[in-house]
C-alpha cells in the first residue's frame, strides 16, 4: 500500500487515540474539532502535491499529530498547562512503548514496511485505549469488585517491573563484556548502578503510597461515620426537646395532681408520684450527654444508645481542654474503647451491668477512664501477656486493640488495662496543649 496512504490512517487513528485517552481518562474537554479535517487537508495536499521523502512525511505526519493534541485537548479549570503536559506525555509514552513491543514482535516476519508497523502498533493501542477507558470508568464509578483486583494485581506488577529490570541489567553486563571500549563500559556502569538505585526507589515509593492510601481510607472511612453519628446525634437532640416540651406541657396538671394528694393527706402515694416524675426528668436529662467535646458527646451518645435500660450509665467530667491528637485520633480512640465497652456489656449475664465513664483534666494531661461489666472467661491473653481479641474474625476485631495501643503511643499518650472481677478498665492519658 502507498506510504502516504499509511500515513494519512496513522493520523486518523492516532486523533482517535488522543480523543479517546484525554477525554474518558483524563477528563479533558475535545475543543476545535474542526482541526481534524483540516489537518488531513493539509497532509494530503503536501503529501500529493509536494515532492518528500519518506522520512520526512513520517515527521510531519507526527508533528501534525502533535500539534492536533496541542489544538483539541482543553484540560479541566482546575487544572494548568503542566497537567496538559503530563497527559501528552503518558499517552504519547504508551504509544511509543507498544510501538516498540509491535516492532519487535514483526522484527522476524520479512516484508512488512516501517509504515505498515506503525499503523498496526497505533491500531493496537488505539484498543488498549478503549479497554483501559472502560475499566478506569468503571473503578470510578465505585466498581469495587475491579478495584479490589487492581490492588491484588500492584504488587506482582511491582515484582514483573522488577525482574524486567533486572534481566536488562544482566543483559547490559553481558554484553558490555563483549566490548572492549573502556568508554562504553564506564557508561553501561554508570546504567546499571542507577537502574539499581531506582528499583530501590521504586520500591521506596510504592510502599510510601500505599502506606498514604490505607491511612487515607482510615481517614475517609472515619469522616463518614462521624458523619453519620452527627446525624444520629442530632435527631437525639431533636427527641430529647421533644420529650421535654411534652413534660413542660404536662407538669402544671402533674402538680395539680400533687397537690391534690398532699390536700388529702395521701402522703405516700404523693411521695411515690414525685419519686416517678423526678425518674422521667432523670431520664430526659441521661438521654444526651455533654462533655464539653462536640466529638466525645457524639461517640458517648451514639454507643450508650445502643444499651438496655437496664445497664446504669454513668458519665463524669468535663473534656475542658485540647490535647494534641487530632479529631481523626481521638475518634479512633474513643471510638474503639467505646464499641469493645459496650460489646461485653451486651454478652455480660449480670442483672444489673454498668458502664461508667469519666474525664480527669489535670495541668499536662487529660485522662480517660472507661469501666464496664464483662464476663470474666471472655478475657484472653497471648503468650506475651498482651490482651487478645475473643471474637472469631481475629484478623478484624483484634485491629481495634491495635489502633487504640498505636494511636496513643503516636501522641505521646500511655494506655493502661486492668480487671477486677467481672469489671474491665481502660485509662487513656493523653498530653494537653
Amino acid at each position: 500500500m502507498d506510504s502516504r496512504i499509511l500515513l494519512l490512517i496513522l493520523y486518523g487513528v492516532e486523533s482517535i487515540c488522543i480523543w479517546i485517552g484525554a477525554k474518558y481518562i483524563f477528563g479533558c474537554d475535545i475543543v476545535k474539532k474542526w482541526f481534524i479535517p483540516f489537518a488531513y487537508g493539509i497532509l494530503s495536499m503536501m503529501f500529493f502535491f509536494v515532492p518528500f521523502h519518506p522520512d520526512d512525511m513520517g515527521v510531519l505526519t507526527w508533528s501534525m499529530i502533535i500539534l492536533s493534541y496541542i489544538m483539541m485537548v482543553k484540560v479541566p479549570v482546575d487544572k494548568d498547562w503542566k497537567s496538559k503536559l503530563y497527559y501528552g506525555f503518558l499517552l504519547f509514552y504508551q504509544e511509543e512503548l507498544t510501538s516498540i513491543v509491535v516492532g519487535d514482535l514483526l522484527f522476524y516476519f520479512k516484508g512488512i514496511s516501517s509504515k505498515v508497523q506503525d499503523v498496526i502498533s497505533s491500531l493496537i493501542d488505539l484498543v488498549i485505549l478503549i479497554i483501559f477507558a472502560i475499566l478506569y470508568n468503571r473503578i470510578r464509578e465505585k466498581d469495587s469488585g475491579i478495584k479490589n483486583t487492581f490492588r491484588k494485581l500492584v504488587i506482582p506488577i511491582l515484582i514483573l517491573v522488577t525482574v524486567e529490570i533486572m534481566a536488562v541489567i544482566v543483559y547490559l553486563n553481558y554484553i558490555l563484556k563483549t566490548i572492549h571500549k573502556v568508554r562504553i563500559h564506564i557508561i553501561g556502569s554508570v546504567v546499571c548502578i542507577f537502574a539499581m538505585i531506582s528499583i530501590g526507589v521504586l520500591f521506596a515509593i510504592v510502599y510510601y503510597v500505599k502506606y498514604m492510601n490505607e491511612k487515607m481510607q482510615r481517614m475517609m472511612e472515619m469522616e463518614k461515620k462521624l458523619y453519620q453519628l452527627e446525624i444520629q446525634h442530632f435527631e437525639e437532640l431533636l427527641k430529647k426537646e421533644e420529650r421535654t416540651k411534652e413534660f413542660r406541657h404536662d407538669i402544671i396538671n402533674h402538680l395539680s395532681f400533687v397537690d391534690k394528694l398532699l390536700c388529702e393527706q395521701e402522703l405516700e402515694e404523693a411521695k411515690s408520684y414525685i419519686k416517678n416524675m423526678l425518674g422521667y426528668v432523670e431520664q430526659i436529662r441521661n438521654s444526651n450527654y455533654d462533655t464539653g467535646n462536640k466529638l466525645m458527646n457524639i461517640m458517648i451518645n451514639y454507643y450508650v444508645s445502643q444499651l438496655d435500660e437496664n445497664v446504669n450509665v454513668s458519665v463524669k467530667g468535663m473534656w475542658k481542654k485540647e490535647t494534641v491528637l487530632s479529631d481523626y485520633d481521638l475518634g479512633t480512640i474513643v471510638s474503639n474503647l467505646l464499641k469493645n465497652a459496650v460489646e461485653a456489656i451486651q454478652i455480660c449475664d449480670l442483672d444489673k451491668p454498668r458502664l461508667s465513664i469519666e474525664i480527669v483534666v489535670g495541668d499536662m494531661f487529660v485522662r480517660l477512664i472507661i469501666k464496664n461489666s464483662m464476663k470474666a472467661e471472655s478475657v484472653m491473653f497471648d503468650k506475651n501477656g498482651n490482651l487478645q481479641t475473643t471474637k472469631k474474625e481475629k484478623e478484624i476485631h483484634g485491629i481495634g486493640l491495635k489502633n487504640i495501643k498505636e494511636t496513643v503511643q503516636k501522641n505521646q499518650g500511655v494506655y493502661e488495662y486492668s480487671i477486677e472481677g467481672n469489671e474491665f478498665c481502660s485509662v487513656v492519658s493523653l498530653r494537653t496543649k
